[in-house]
């Protein structure tokens, strides 16, 4: 079964589900999530992930959750991934916001989808009880059997107010599938952003390093076999884009490097991960660069670290397929990073710079790893 019609079948499982009065908001949030890891679709996963987390309303002009930014920014430039994550706030908000109660100011609800069911069955019990205590009441009690239903009036009124709010959250979960369903049904396996990243990498490749391409589609292959030696020849067939991209653009050398820390960094055959980094400094003119571009730089290593310790895991241990899949997604990711530095593309590169050129030697001021 192809990466296309996996993500086809399980968006198509989901929507069938929704009807079921016995599946959970939560359970429907989770199988979004499956889709949109399937379809290595970022913005998807950050967005879906603020339903699975106790969020907190930002005040305004604050940077909204740095760490998915900083995903969304392997696919987009950061200011557009700043943009993307203020815009699904903005409806998430809109979505929990719970109908004013007299004399208050208007709220939203920062919870999970899990804590806002679980919330609501709470609620729900509270008023069966109360319910149950009233007909037990002798009839002459009737200043608590009054009191009970003053009770019940409120807790049924938040009860509705925050089903509301699941049939909304409900309703932005099965457009989403609908609108994975047509992609995917239209033959479009990835989401756009991560499509668009991968034909650029297979383009480029296709001249640039066609040794580099061919380990990609073999690890893909390797994937959708789904045993365990063929995920871990996955993990091997990335660590092995990286060192012939490496290759490519920045060839081994004997001279070493001195980093920031004064100790001496190898460039040799085996060192691709150094020498990655060492291109991506040379290529930006990284002397002269400044906050935006060492945070660029910085995010790009802790990638290539994070990558090839995935991919080494390969060599020795068992893998699982979320992992294999992760590794491979993050191999083009990375692959479109140094490709689009070779090419001027990258976000890395400082426009105010006006040295964005390759400089005849690393600078050693710069971290390498």
């Amino acid at each position: 079964m192809s990466s296309r019609e996996r993500a086809l079948e399980a968006t198509r499982r989901a929507l069938d589900l929704f009807e079921d009065p016995n599946v959970t908001v939560a359970s429907l949030v989770r199988m979004c999530l499956r889709v949109a890891n399937l379809r290595n679709d970022a913005i998807g996963l950050s967005i879906l992930r603020m339903e699975t987390v106790d969020l907190q309303t930002p005040a305004l002009g604050r940077t909204l959750f740095p760490e998915k930014v900083e995903e969304l920014s392997a696919y987009l430039p950061r200011a557009e991934a700043h943009k993307q994550m203020h815009l699904s706030m903005e409806a998430r908000i809109a979505r929990m916001t719970l109908p004013p109660e007299p004399d208050k100011t208007e709220e939203v609800w920062g919870g999970s989808a899990a804590t806002l069911e679980a919330s609501v069955a709470m609620i729900e019990r509270r008023i069966l009880d109360l319910k149950l205590e009233s007909r037990r009441l002798p009839p002459h009690i009737s200043d608590q059997r009054l009191e009970n239903e003053k009770i019940i009036l409120m807790l049924e009124t938040t009860s509705l107010a925050r089903r509301q709010i699941l049939e909304r959250t409900k309703t932005f979960l099965f457009d989403y599938l609908l609108e994975a369903e047509a992609e995917l049904a239209r033959g479009q396996t990835f989401a756009g952003i991560f499509e668009e990243m991968r034909r650029f990498v297979d383009d480029s490749l296709t001249e640039l390093a066609p040794a580099a391409l061919d380990e990609l589609r073999a690890g893909e292959e390797r994937l959708l076999e789904g045993s365990a030696p063929a995920l871990s020849q996955a993990l091997m067939s990335c660590r092995r884009v990286l060192k012939a991209l490496a290759d490519v653009v920045y060839p081994s050398s004997v001279e070493p490097v001195v980093g920031t820390d004064g100790k001496v960094r190898k460039l040799g055959d085996d060192q691709y991960v150094n020498r990655l980094l060492a291109y991506a400094i040379e290529r930006t003119g990284a002397h002269t660069a400044g906050e935006v571009f060492q945070a660029g730089l910085d995010a790009l290593g802790r990638r290539l670290n994070a990558l090839n310790a995935l991919a080494n895991k390969g060599v020795h241990a068992v893998v699982a397929a979320e992992e294999a899949q992760a590794c491979f997604a993050q191999t083009y990711l990375l692959s479109a990073e140094i490709l689009r530095l070779r090419d001027r593309t990258s976000t890395l590169l400082d426009p105010s710079d006006s040295i964005n050129h390759p400089t005849s030697q690393v600078d050693g001021s710069l971290p390498l790893l």
